[in-house]
């Protein structure tokens, strides 16, 4: 927990941590104890995102894992651009990619994405749905 409070501290480009009280909200994680890895990944993702940045993420080793096959192009997608509808938190088309399967398919820009794999996603995290289109590269998955 302090390892990753330190990083931030040391590194976050906002001197003034977003306007919170960053020394506070270290003592506030500090001061509770965890049970698990789980638990205490929990509790970073709960403090990073306590300082209300959208480009501030942190990623448990599972996802981080994730993060680089797919940055590395082990996985591959369908070819969609896609955003969380802020009031109706549908899962929403913002483009389709020209020249991928999605494109070919015919999806359109606002085309709302409803089940996935039979996985209905109303109110799923956008990285939750692209984890379960992403598939291994040249497969139907």
């Amino acid at each position: 927990m302090d390892e990753v409070w330190q990083i931030l501290d040391k590194n976050y480009v906002d001197v003034s941590f977003n306007h919170q009280d960053w020394q506070a909200i270290r003592q506030q994680y500090l001061s509770r104890s965890y049970s698990s890895k789980k638990e205490a990944y929990g509790a970073i993702e709960e403090m990073v995102a306590k300082l209300g940045d959208r480009y501030t993420e942190f990623f448990d080793p599972q996802e981080f894992k994730a993060l680089n096959n797919d940055i590395s192009g082990n996985l591959s997608g369908v070819g969609l651009e896609l955003a969380q509808n802020e009031k109706t938190k549908a899962l929403t088309v913002v483009a389709p990619i020209q020249g991928t399967p999605a494109f070919k398919a015919g999806i359109l820009p606002d085309d709302v994405i409803v089940q996935i794999n039979g996985q209905k996603t109303q109110g799923m995290k956008i990285d939750d749905a692209v984890k379960r289109i992403l598939g291994p590269v040249g497969t139907n998955r």
